[in-house]
């Protein structure tokens, strides 16, 4: 019927914690719409992993992945850090810096000696 109109609203957003969540929501809008699936495009970004090569999206890391990933960080400054148990690739990307952060304090601290840096 021409005198109907539907809106199709999508919220975004540009953290890496919604980008699921953001990737979800324009794919279900752009298959409302023959318009916006005509116009749909992708990009892939290359990220520089110098001594580590993915197999596979963030998202979908099991904890081997993460483990292998965090070792070559910064030229392998975190090599030594012990991750939480059966930590995943879509574990990290939920996590904001302040959480990343929290995580890798509580790591810190529980691989220390009783005692040791008090």
């Amino acid at each position: 019927d021409p005198l109907h109109k539907t809106i199709i609203l999508a919220t975004v957003s540009p953290t890496s914690t919604d980008l699921l969540h953001s990737i979800n929501s324009l794919a279900q809008v752009t298959h409302m719409s023959k318009s916006l699936t005509e116009l749909r495009s992708e990009c892939t970004v290359e990220l520089p992993m110098l001594w580590f090569t993915a197999g596979s999206p963030i998202w979908q890391w099991d904890s081997e992945e993460v483990s292998a990933w965090i070792k070559t960080v910064e030229n392998g400054r975190f090599k030594y850090l012990v991750l939480p148990p059966r930590t995943t690739g879509k574990m990290l990307l939920q996590l904001s810096s302040q959480g990343l952060a929290d995580m890798f304090e509580q790591s810190l601290r529980a691989a220390r000696g009783q005692g040791e840096g008090e």
